[in-house]
């Protein structure tokens, strides 16, 4: 009998994040999150211990006779996590594939397409949200075996046309896929024994991993042509992103899916960056306009979305190539100077350190940083509305909105702003993200009053530049301080009538 290999799921599986809009925070799961296991309704910790489903064929009921065994009887079998199903699968299904000729290639019988139907009605539900490691555990048993998971790949377009509309059931689709090993781990064994040489041929160690390859793309393409709900189409092109992408044997077929979110512009356009910047690096895929769509989606308002530092981490990837044209990399630096004035202030710092290596990378487009004029929006001949990189004004402008901020009411995002007086730097700076909460923090923990006062200018200049512990106020501060009273993170500034620099 065999014995069903348990492994745990250690944490948040892969895939991002909070959402604004329609869409809940806790209802996107991004790549990060996953390995953690903190989404709503997919962690393990939840409803206490899990039932393992047993698979040995010793608690089968080896000499129990199995009558016809509908789709919705297996569903009920999958649903109750019944014990021995490995066993019973093979003895409801003594023949799971069969050739009309010696010569016809194999094709699963009735009662194999039945029990794979059974796992999308399982997946279907509009009430239950199935956990990870369910999921996971069905598939290591059943339906990610090498010569079942084939042909659930092949059926999965045809049974998602009667999916319900449900979230729920969308968000299972997308869950199971996720949960079973991707085809380079390469450790599935086919569930049933083959009938022939020529069969047994199809699963050696060559063919397995180009077989799951296949199976995969054909789930993934199937529900990327599916209408899914705003929070599915987030997590599957968060999730599609990172390594599956590298293991679907045309990567290309999943273009429509990304240009089409990525019209959408907001989140849509953030979340379907990454998988554009895999297509065209990785994939020689063809975008001539990317760099003007990017241009484009760099907005103030990008930088008060949840994901904005998720977005700076792609800007900062599609800026790294050392062959770009200066007016692309000015006209970037100086839409990301512009953007300073109106994003919020834990972003400030992020984007200035942007600003700061990208100059480091191109020495070409340092003129920026030491020219003084023009030194305010009525003199800038940089057009922040206009699209076409060129005709930007970015050539002829300076950062003298970096320069404001040095004036900025926080102390951190003030010293950094002091780049731009200094000449220009050999080696790229770390980028640093904090929440409010870090920034209320110092704040609150800088000395002022007498302290500052009793020291000399020189002595407390030097302070402030090496962070001198005279400069602290001695009290504890609650590190849970819920600062959103205080400096709220979620300020959206729809018109640009105000600046964070004083």
């Amino acid at each position: 009998s065999f014995r069903m290999v348990k492994r745990e799921v250690s944490g948040k599986l892969k895939e991002d994040e909070a959402m604004f809009e329609d869409v809940d925070e806790e209802d996107v799961v991004t790549d990060e999150e996953e390995e953690s296991g903190e989404d709503e309704g997919m962690s393990d910790e939840e409803g206490g211990d899990e039932e393992e489903m047993e698979v040995d064929g010793e608690k089968a009921g080896e000499g129990e006779e199995v009558g016809e065994m509908t789709a919705e009887l297996w569903r009920e079998k999958i649903a109750k996590g019944d014990q021995g199903l490995v066993e019973l699968v093979k003895r409801a299904i003594p023949q799971p594939f069969s050739q009309t000729s010696p010569e016809a290639p194999w094709e699963p019988t009735q009662e194999l397409r039945t029990l794979i139907k059974s796992l999308f009605l399982h997946l279907a539900s509009k009430d239950t949200t199935h956990k990870p490691k369910q999921l996971r555990q069905l598939g290591m048993a059943v339906f990610a075996r090498v010569d079942v998971l084939n042909w659930v790949g092949r059926a999965a377009e045809e049974e998602f046309k009667s999916f319900p509309s449900s979230s729920t059931s969308w968000k299972n689709a997308l869950a199971f896929i996720k949960a079973i090993p991707l085809p380079h781990e390469n450790w599935t064994t086919p569930l049933f024994e083959s009938a022939s040489q020529s069969q047994a041929r199809k699963f050696t160690k060559e063919n397995k991993g180009k077989m799951l390859s296949k199976a995969l793309e054909e789930y993934v393409l199937a529900l990327t042509k599916q209408k899914l709900p705003t929070v599915v189409q987030l997590s599957l092109m968060s999730w599609l992103s990172g390594a599956p992408m590298q293991h679907l044997p045309r990567p290309q077929l999943t273009a429509q899916f990304f240009f089409s979110n990525f019209s959408k512009g907001s989140t849509h356009a953030i979340f379907a960056l990454e998988g554009l910047f895999q297509l065209v690096v990785k994939h020689n895929f063809e975008h001539p306009t990317l760099f003007e769509e990017v241009y484009a989606l760099t907005t103030p308002s990008s930088f008060h979305l949840n994901h904005k530092k998720k977005f700076l981490d792609l800007l900062d990837m599609l800026l790294s190539s050392t062959h770009l044209s200066t007016y692309i990399v000015a006209a970037f630096v100086k839409k990301l100077s512009r953007c300073l004035l109106y994003v919020p202030f834990d972003i400030q710092e992020p984007v200035m350190g942007l600003i700061r290596n990208a100059i480091t990378r191109h020495p070409t487009a340092s003129f920026l940083m030491h020219r003084e004029q023009p030194d305010s929006v009525e003199r800038d001949p940089f057009d922040e509305e206009e699209r076409d990189l060129k005709k930007s004004g970015a050539m002829e402008s300076s950062l003298w909105e970096v320069k404001t901020l040095q004036t900025h009411f926080l102390y951190p995002v003030a010293k950094r702003a002091r780049f731009i007086d200094a000449p220009k730097q050999d080696v790229e700076s770390f980028i640093r993200f904090r929440g409010a909460d870090g920034y209320w923090n110092d704040t609150m923990t800088r000395a002022y009053g007498e302290a500052v006062g009793g020291m000399g200018r020189e002595e407390r200049q030097w302070a402030e530049e090496e962070g001198d512990e005279r400069l602290r106020r001695k009290i504890p501060i609650v590190e849970n301080l819920a600062s959103t009273k205080i400096l709220p993170q979620k300020t959206f500034l729809a018109e640009y009538g105000s600046v964070w620099a004083v």
